[in-house]
């Protein structure tokens, strides 16, 4: 058993902020597990070099958000803009399939 204290940012379920290489800012209610954000659940603000902001309720996996889904916002500087219900997908290091309420677009990243 892990004495209190060990690995506490391996697993939350709180209000937080969170600041790294992965993410600037990060807050809201949310479940958090591994250094570069490998699972986050909840409803949360993100900011970061991967998606400049990120408003909403949804699923996140990966280190370069291999899987993301749910009902969000995106910003940044692979969309200029992107709102609704939405599936992200990276298919590899170039590609990724993105389906949305608005389009289904194949990008190259």
């Amino acid at each position: 058993m892990k004495g209190k204290g060990e690995n506490e940012r391996e697993r939350e379920n709180e209000r937080e902020y969170f600041e790294g290489s992965a993410a600037i800012g990060q807050t809201g209610i949310q479940y958090f597990e591994g250094s570069a954000a490998h699972w986050t659940y909840g409803i949360q603000h993100f900011e970061g070099s991967a998606a400049y902001w990120t408003y909403g309720i949804q699923h996140f996996e990966g280190s370069a958000a291999y899987w993301t889904y749910g009902i969000q916002h995106f910003e940044g500087f692979l969309f200029w803009h992107w709102c609704g219900l939405s599936i992200d997908y990276r298919i590899s290091d170039k590609y990724r399939l993105s389906l949305n309420n608005n389009n289904c677009a194949f990008i190259n990243k």
